[in-house]
């Protein structure tokens, strides 16, 4: 019982790490010295569900509570200083680039990494100037199928130290929206609000379909992939880190241009 208290404070911290785009939850697992229980406890989570569930439902609930708390911040925080705190976004995913590089500074780089590199930059800048790439949420099947595999990428990297999982989600361009969604069914669900809370559950559920199916299989095939292409890996996911600030700077003029124009030094330095 004393080492799953433990644990549930070490869960939260791993929790409020892993909405924080930037923040590594699996590295703070590793810093906490928790990753590989985690880890291997998870490859048995659909086989022997109740015994996993047993050895670590305190790190589990940890985690939720952190989200839980950090979400609602986030959210606040982007309501009330919504251009001050994407700056804030954009520094830390650009603070996150020298850790990746470190993967792979020594290695000799070959044309595969290189034009993976260019590509992935090349893509994700494009994406905004692609007519009808705007986030655009209905609920059909499309809509569960997107969810439902941005959960699976956002999971997998919230479980590979290094790399943040917030990240991958503010660079695919849902972030806030996630946010937003989860923020939601709380509020519905603490305010007994049966419809919004079935709203949005709706959209919730493939999204967290997508996460349970990621940490479980996706983090394992990754962790191979890591092993066996890491530099190749590695190049891809710098060429996301590079391209990301530029999106996310267009889509925050796009929005809120004049407001940005006004607080123009304030943005940069918290930036």
């Amino acid at each position: 019982m004393k080492e799953q208290i433990f644990d549930f404070f070490k869960g939260i911290v791993i929790g409020i790490a892993n909405v924080i785009p930037g923040l590594s939850g699996g590295t703070i697992a590793v810093v906490l010295n928790i990753y590989h229980k985690f880890v291997n406890s998870l490859k048995y989570l659909l086989s022997h569900p109740f015994k996993t569930i047993k050895d670590i439902w305190g790190l589990l609930l940890g985690i939720v509570v952190g989200i839980i708390i950090s979400v609602k911040a986030i959210q606040i925080l982007i309501e009330t200083f919504p251009i001050p705190t994407m700056m804030l976004f954009v520094g830390l995913i650009i603070g996150a680039i020298p850790k990746i590089y470190q993967n792979i500074k020594d290695e000799k780089k070959t044309y595969i990494d290189i034009i993976v590199f260019i590509g992935f930059i090349v893509i994700l800048i494009g994406l905004p100037f692609i007519p009808g790439s705007e986030l655009d949420i209905n609920i059909n099947l499309l809509t569960f199928i997107v969810l439902f595999l941005v959960g699976l990428i956002a999971a997998s990297a919230m479980v590979i130290p290094g790399i943040s999982g917030s990240m991958m989600l503010m660079i695919f361009g849902y972030y806030v929206f996630i946010l937003n969604l989860v923020n939601n069914f709380l509020k519905a669900t603490v305010e007994l609000n049966f419809g919004n809370i079935i709203n949005n559950l709706f959209l919730l559920i493939p999204f967290a379909l997508g996460v349970l199916l990621g940490i479980v299989f996706i983090s394992n095939l990754i962790s191979r992939l890591i092993v066996k292409y890491g530099r190749t890996f590695y190049c891809a996911i710098l060429g996301l880190l590079i391209a990301s600030p530029f999106v996310m700077i267009y889509s925050m003029v796009e929005e809120y241009g004049e407001l940005m124009k006004n607080k123009l030094l304030l943005n940069i330095i918290i930036g």
